[in-house]
């Protein structure tokens, strides 16, 4: 009976020394852990959509990612109300590592233990419940850009040709993916009613499946117009005599030549009589005999002459 006696007193006694330290901290500390535990375990609890961002971690420098996958995830939390309407602010990702990653498809797995949530915080549900990544060797590749037009220069004109700057683009990206393409048009590029050389900004049409990796871009175009140009043959051309001394006499075996040209459609359309545009002559500055000389024809700036009948002429001069 002493030493219960005295057991309960030794217990009051340090009742009464615990109190007398500091005993308004203490109290305060007590109401604040009864509140706590009253608003965390006695709040409404609550089921909740929320968005979690997928964040891609340690991808090697040679490898890209080179198919479209959900970026963000749909996952059903429960917990209480407070804590729920706070994950907005906690920043919370679904992190995939892929440090130790090799070309092909990988699956990852969205279970409900691989985002980290705060305490309290009990994950239902995770949609989708997987992602497939297709992963590529990130190559660099050089692909040529071809012009496509549309519609024709004005009438009597033809296109030359078309310069582009520049006229070829270098693309990083993955390997398969870029394998594919062979070159990169550009938009139609409109000729309808040119009649001279121009310079335009052209856009690119790039494909779909790389239109990612480029952006829009656009190339300078050099636009040569030119004359366009017909074969035609003129006959019965005069032959003149130059040159040829005072009292000589001469006598050609010809005395007319024809030609086979090419010339501009404009030109054929202004001139009904062609061969008032040509002029042919041989050089008789020589002493009397008998010669076979070449035979010149020249005419109008604009025309190629590709054939002259006959080359040479026979002359006899006296």
């Amino acid at each position: 009976m002493e030493k219960l006696a005295k057991k309960n007193m030794t217990g009051y006694q340090n009742a009464k020394l615990f109190w007398s330290r500091d005993w308004l901290i203490k109290l305060i500390s007590l109401f604040f852990a009864i509140f706590l535990w009253y608003f965390v375990a006695g709040e409404d609890r609550v089921d909740m959509n929320v968005r979690i961002p997928v964040e891609i971690v340690n991808l090697p420098r040679d490898l890209v990612i080179s198919n479209q996958f959900k970026d963000v995830l749909d996952v059903t939390v429960s917990g209480p109300r407070s804590i729920i309407r706070d994950i907005a602010r906690q920043h919370i990702s679904r992190s995939i590592d892929l440090s130790h990653a090799a070309p092909g498809n990988i699956v990852i797995d969205n279970k409900n233990d691989s985002m980290s949530f705060p305490r309290g915080i009990t994950v239902l549900r995770v949609q989708p419940s997987h992602i497939v990544l297709s992963l590529d060797r990130l190559i660099k590749k050089t692909i040529p850009v071809k012009y496509v037009t549309r519609g024709v220069p004005a009438a009597a004109y033809e296109l030359a040709g078309i310069d582009l700057n520049p006229d070829q683009l270098t693309i990083s990206g993955p390997q398969m993916l870029l394998n594919q393409e062979s070159n990169i048009p550009t938009k139609a590029i409109d000729l309808n009613g040119l009649s001279n050389t121009i310079t335009r900004q052209v856009f690119l049409k790039i494909p779909p499946a790389i239109a990612d990796l480029t952006g829009e871009q656009s190339v300078t175009v050099r636009i040569k117009i030119k004359k366009k140009m017909v074969a035609r043959r003129v006959g019965k051309i005069p032959i003149i005599v130059m040159g040829l001394a005072k009292n000589r006499r001469v006598r050609l075996e010809t005395r007319i030549a024809r030609v086979k040209i090419r010339l501009p459609l404009l030109m054929v359309n202004e001139y009904r009589n062609l061969k008032k545009l040509f002029r042919a002559e041989v050089n008789a500055d020589l002493p009397p005999g008998r010669y076979e000389l070449p035979v010149n024809v020249s005419g109008q700036p604009g025309i190629i002459i590709e054939e002259i009948v006959p080359p040479t002429v026979g002359i006899t001069i006296r």
